[in-house]
C-alpha cells in the first residue's frame, strides 16, 4: 500500500502531528506500507516527532502563513499564486510515487479542490470540530457572512468528493451530515505506561496545548485567580508554546497568580509531568479528541474540563473518571478545581477509573480499524 499524507507542517510538537506521526510509523514499520509524508510549510523547520527512517518527507515551499503580512488588496492574487505552485508540486509528488491513496486533514479545506484533482482515493481526517474550520456563518457584517456561506458551500462541494470523512467523535460526524461517506475513528494513545507511581499529593494541576485562542487558556487563568488563595502550596502548570504566551502571562501578573501558575516549554518527556501531577484540566473553547486528555488518562489523572464542543464528553463520564462542566464558564471551573483538589479520595478513586478507561483507546486496536480502511 502506497499513501501520500499531506500537513501544513510536521514543525509543531502538537496533538496532530503527533498522532499522525505515530499512525505514519506504525504503517511503515508494522504493515509495511509505503509512506511520503508531503508539508508545505514547514521551511527548514526540524520535524516536531520522530519518524521512521523509511518515510519520505518533502516540502513544497507554500507559506500561505506569509499572507497575512501582506495588504489585504494583495492576498487574493498572492494565494492563487501560491495555491498552482501547491498543485504543481503535489502533481510531481503524485506522479513520481503513484500513491494508491492521498490522506489529509481539514486543516487543508482551502486547497482540497487540487487534493482531490489528483486521480486518487482521498481519506480527509477531521481532528477538529466542523465549525472551527468553517466560520462564515458566524460573521456580523451581511456582506461578510454572505461571502462565509458560500465559501463554506464551495469547501462542502469539495470535501463532497472525498473517498472518506474520518471523524474523531460521534458528534464530529454528525455535523458533517452532508458528507455521505464518513465514519469514526478515535485517536489512540501515543503509549499505556506498564505501570504508575502510587499515589501521592503533589498539589499540582497539568495542562497541555497551544497557547491560543482555542485552549481557553484566559479563561483557565481567570477562574485560578477565583481559588488559587484558597488553595495555599498548589499550583497549575501550563505546557505549551505560542502566540498568546504574553498576553496570559500579562493577566497571570495583574491577577496575582503569578506564584501559582506557570507557563512551561513543551517537553518530549511529557508524560513525566503527567505522573508528577494530581490532576489534569481542560479549559478549551473546542476541540477534536484530545490527545492530551487519553495521555494524562493514561497515567491516572483524573480530568476537570469544560463541556465543549466535542471531545472532552466521549472521554469524560461525569464524577466517574472526571468533571464535566458548563462550556466557557468560568465560575463552574473554578469551583470543579476547588472540588478536586479538597477531595483527594475521590480524586484517587476517579484517577484509577481513567487510566482502565484508556485501555479501549490502545495502538493496536484504533490502527487496526485503519488498516481495514484502507
Amino acid at each position: 500500500m502506497r499513501l501520500i499524507y499531506i500537513l501544513k507542517s510536521f514543525a509543531m510538537m502538537a496533538g496532530t502531528e503527533r498522532v499522525v506521526g505515530d499512525k505514519i510509523n506504525y504503517l511503515v514499520d508494522h504493515c509495511g506500507y509505503d509512506i511520503t509524508l508531503v508539508t508545505y510549510e514547514q521551511g527548514s523547520h526540524p520535524a516536531a516527532f520522530p519518524l521512521s527512517p523509511k518515510v519520505k518527507m518533502i516540502d513544497l515551499g507554500c507559506c500561505f502563513y506569509k499572507l497575512a503580512w501582506l495588504p489585504v488588496y494583495k492576498r487574493p492574487l498572492e494565494f492563487l499564486r501560491m495555491k498552482r505552485k501547491f498543485r504543481k508540486g503535489l502533481e510531481r509528488c503524485v506522479s513520481d510515487f503513484h500513491p494508491d491513496i492521498i490522506v489529509t486533514t481539514t486543516y487543508s479545506l482551502r486547497l482540497m479542490d487540487a487534493i482531490m484533482d489528483m486521480g486518487c482515493k482521498v481519506v480527509v481526517e477531521s481532528h477538529i470540530y466542523k465549525y472551527s474550520e468553517l466560520t462564515g456563518h458566524t460573521a456580523t457584517n451581511p456582506l461578510k457572512r454572505m461571502i462565509g456561506g458560500w465559501q463554506e458551500k464551495r469547501m462542502i462541494d469539495r470535501m463532497k468528493r472525498c473517498s472518506m470523512l474520518v471523524s474523531l467523535t460521534n458528534e464530529d460526524c454528525k455535523a458533517w451530515g452532508e458528507i455521505d461517506r464518513r465514519m469514526v475513528i478515535p485517536n489512540f494513545m501515543t503509549r499505556y505506561p506498564e505501570s504508575i507511581p502510587e499515589a501521592s499529593e503533589h498539589k499540582r494541576i497539568i495542562t497541555v496545548g497551544r497557547l491560543h485562542a482555542q485552549k481557553g487558556y484566559d479563561m483557565l487563568v481567570s477562574a485560578w485567580s477565583l481559588i488559587a488563595k484558597k488553595h495555599p502550596g498548589w499550583r497549575i502548570d501550563i505546557y505549551g508554546s505560542g502566540e498568546d504566551q504574553d498576553m496570559l502571562q500579562r493577566m497571570m501578573d495583574q491577577l496575582g497568580v503569578n506564584d501559582s501558575m506557570h507557563i512551561c516549554a513543551p517537553t518530549p518527556a511529557i508524560y513525566d509531568e503527567y505522573m508528577r501531577s494530581d490532576f489534569y484540566v481542560m479549559s478549551s473553547r473546542f476541540e477534536g479528541l484530545p490527545m492530551v486528555l487519553l495521555e494524562a488518562m493514561s497515567c491516572g489523572l483524573p480530568i476537570v474540563s469544560f463541556n465543549c464542543p466535542y471531545g472532552p464528553a466521549s472521554l469524560i463520564d461525569n464524577q466517574k473518571n472526571g468533571l464535566l462542566v458548563e462550556a466557557a464558564n468560568i465560575d463552574r471551573l473554578a469551583e470543579a478545581i476547588s472540588w478536586m483538589i479538597a477531595h483527594p479520595a475521590e480524586r484517587q478513586a476517579m484517577g484509577s477509573q481513567a487510566r482502565e478507561s484508556m485501555k479501549a483507546y490502545q495502538k493496536e486496536e484504533i490502527m487496526k480499524r485503519w488498516t481495514e480502511l484502507f
